[in-house]
């Protein structure tokens, strides 16, 4: 598995997990190229990195990293906690795993609709994941108001995409199917 590369594109697609990063770090993204998963157009699209492109990254709804976690402080610096986790599985081919980091990454914000009683289930409310780009196309169901506990569980899946291996991590409990796959967002839902 040594195609993974920290290069823009799994940067960007990280930082969508992340709350915030340093300015330095995100210095380094803007103006480079990348791409992106557009839904309507059922492809990849070709964009470069601006301003705008992060500040929609951190408004993105999903499972999202705590702040200055020693060791994976940016995607960068996780894609490289990653490439170890890698080699300790000897992973040779996409697929997704689950490992535990030394502290609290982040919040398990991810849970079952199953799971959540009667009245919780009243208020569950379907809005789009972003507001821009591709993953405006796929609806998400969330709810507030339920506590969210911490989680050392750092998940992880691999595909190849046009010869290219992405990378996408969140903290979780759990392995997750296609984002865009709507069956599973009609039994998940996103704790905000």
């Amino acid at each position: 598995m040594e195609l993974l590369k920290a290069d823009a594109t799994n940067q960007y697609h990280l930082l969508r997990h992340y709350v915030s990063c340093s300015k330095e770090y995100l210095q380094t993204l803007i103006g480079k190229k990348y791409q992106y998963y557009d839904y309507q157009s059922g492809q990849f699209v070709a964009s470069i990195i601006t301003q705008k492109d992060l500040e929609v990254a951190f408004r993105t709804r999903g499972s999202k990293f705590f702040t200055d976690v020693p060791g994976i402080e940016n995607p960068k610096a996780l894609i490289e906690v990653i490439k170890v986790q890698i080699k300790k599985l000897k992973l040779s081919k996409p697929g997704a795993f689950i490992f535990e980091y030394p502290v609290a990454v982040g919040e398990a914000n991810l849970v079952t609709i199953e799971t959540l009683g009667e009245k919780q289930k009243q208020q569950i409310v379907k809005v789009p994941r972003s507001n821009q780009g591709g993953d405006s196309q796929v609806i998400i169901q969330t709810i507030s108001g339920i506590v969210k506990k911490p989680t050392k569980k750092i998940v992880v899946e691999l595909t190849i995409v046009d010869k290219h291996l992405n990378v996408t991590a969140y903290p979780g409990e759990e392995l997750s199917p296609d984002f865009s796959d709507q069956k599973f967002w009609d039994s998940h839902v996103f704790v905000e």
